[in-house]
C-alpha cells in the first residue's frame, strides 16, 4: 500500500484483497489473521476491502470460521459504532502511520491512523502488526488531552492519557480504535 500510494498519490482510493483461504497453505488463516489484513490496509491507506477466497464455503474442505473475521471487519465497518463513515469524505485523514509527526509510537510494530470526522473529532486506529503481545506501547498524538480515552468494539475499556500520551497493550495481531475527543 505504501508503495502504491507513493506511486501513484494519495488522491486515489485504494481497495486491499485480503485472502481468506489458500488450498497449498498448511494452517489456514485465522479470523485474526482475517481481521489483521483488513486493518493494515485500512490504516496504510485503503479505502474498499474485496476479499478473494480460492473455494467455495459449501466445500467439504472449507474451514468453518472462512468468513468469521471478514464478518468481524464488517461489523466493525458499518455496525453501531462503525468505523466506515471516518474513511471516506468529510472526514480526513490527520495522519498516516505517523507521516505528519502528529502520532508518534514507541514501538514500530503498531501502525496507526489518525482521522477527524467532519465536526473535528478525532479517532485513531492502532495495529499490532506482530504476532505476538506488546506492553506498555506509548502512543504521543500532538493535542491529545489527559482523561479516559474511549474505545470501540471492547466493552466500554477506557485507557487514560496524561501529558499528550496514551500507554496500552497489546495482544498479537490486535487492533485497538481509540475516540480522542470526549466520551
Amino acid at each position: 500500500m505504501d508503495h502504491i500510494r507513493s506511486v501513484v498519490g494519495r488522491t486515489k482510493p485504494y481497495i486491499l484483497l485480503p485472502e481468506l483461504f489458500q488450498w497449498d497453505r498448511e494452517q489456514k488463516r485465522t479470523p485474526a489473521e482475517i481481521v489483521a489484513q483488513a486493518y493494515v490496509g485500512i490504516v496504510h491507506g485503503a479505502r474498499g476491502l474485496l476479499y478473494f477466497h480460492n473455494v467455495h464455503p459449501a466445500n467439504p474442505k472449507a474451514p468453518r470460521d472462512l468468513w468469521d473475521g471478514a464478518k468481524q471487519v464488517s461489523r466493525e465497518l458499518f455496525g453501531e459504532e462503525g468505523i466506515a463513515k471516518l474513511l471516506l469524505p468529510p472526514s480526513r485523514i490527520v495522519d498516516m502511520i505517523g507521516e505528519q509527526g502528529i502520532v508518534k509510537v514507541s514501538d514500530p510494530a503498531v501502525h496507526t491512523l489518525l482521522v477527524a470526522d467532519a465536526q473535528g473529532r478525532r479517532t485513531l486506529i492502532a495495529l499490532n502488526t506482530k504476532n505476538s503481545d506488546l506492553r506498555n506501547v506509548t502512543i504521543t498524538i500532538d493535542g491529545l488531552k489527559s482523561g479516559n480515552v474511549r474505545t470501540r468494539f471492547e466493552d466500554g475499556r477506557k485507557p487514560s492519557a496524561t501529558d499528550g500520551a496514551l500507554h496500552d497493550d497489546f495482544g498479537p495481531i490486535s487492533r485497538h480504535v481509540y475516540d480522542l475527543d470526549g466520551e
